[in-house]
């Protein structure tokens, strides 16, 4: 059984409530009400704590009750639900800290760190809500480091977005924030030192057929057709 005997609180109004058994429950200024509200449940009283001093009376009325818990109660789940979520949230604004992150990625990360797949996804939202997390910034800082540091064309970088689950609209948006056309001289020169690699022969830079080869790599890439023909001289 779990009981709830203790609760403080710092500057900021984020309250620590400490249960039997050195049983610890983080609970973040915004989301107390939602624990009261729980609380006013279990006890059977209306919902109508208003500020602080109401809802911390509602909290110390909860704690003077000593009451058991089972560990599945819903009021024991409900402080459990917003401590890991707070733990996640955490965790995730101290990756976010390191890098940037798409919404998709930052769920993995968080799920293989221990935090329930639900845990996660709810984490995962409130940091996009304030902004931390945002799928388009991240998906054209992607783009742009993919394109400019490989030298790959837009039907590549594409590719390589929606393998990270990004829909349509937001490959799109990331793709015009890169320009191919200033990228053509540098793919042309790395295609072309690919090319001399897979040619025991000795290749004359002004081959046809060389350029050829190059011209429709590339082209397959996505790079602007017109641009590359003049790039390579045709």
């Amino acid at each position: 059984m779990v009981r709830i005997e203790s609760v403080r609180y710092d500057a900021s109004g984020d309250a620590t409530i400490v249960a039997s058994g050195g049983i610890i429950f983080f609970l973040p200024f915004e989301r107390i009400r939602e624990f009261v509200a729980s609380a006013a449940e279990c006890l059977n009283l209306p919902m109508d704590a208003e500020g602080p001093d109401a809802v911390k009376a509602l909290v110390d009325r909860l704690i003077a009750a000593e009451i058991d818990f089972d560990p599945e109660d819903s009021l024991i789940q409900c402080l459990s639900r917003i401590d890991q979520e707070w733990k996640a949230e955490k965790k995730g604004l101290e990756l976010c800290a390191r890098a940037e992150q798409s919404s998709q990625g930052l769920t993995k990360k968080l799920v293989a760190r221990g935090f329930s797949p639900s845990t996660a996804v709810e984490a995962v939202r409130r940091l996009v809500e304030a902004g931390a997390v945002d799928d388009a910034r991240f998906a054209s800082i992607w783009a742009r480091a993919r394109a400019e540091g490989k030298c790959e064309g837009p039907n590549q970088v594409a590719v390589g977005l929606r393998a990270r689950g990004f829909g349509q609209a937001t490959v799109t948006s990331a793709l015009s924030s890169v320009d191919f056309d200033a990228l053509i001289p540098r793919a042309v020169e790395k295609e072309a030192k690919r090319f001399s690699k897979r040619h025991t022969r000795k290749v004359d830079q002004e081959e046809l057929t060389f350029r050829e080869e190059i011209y429709r790599i590339l082209k397959a890439q996505g790079f602007n057709a017109s641009l590359l023909r003049e790039t390579l001289g045709f």
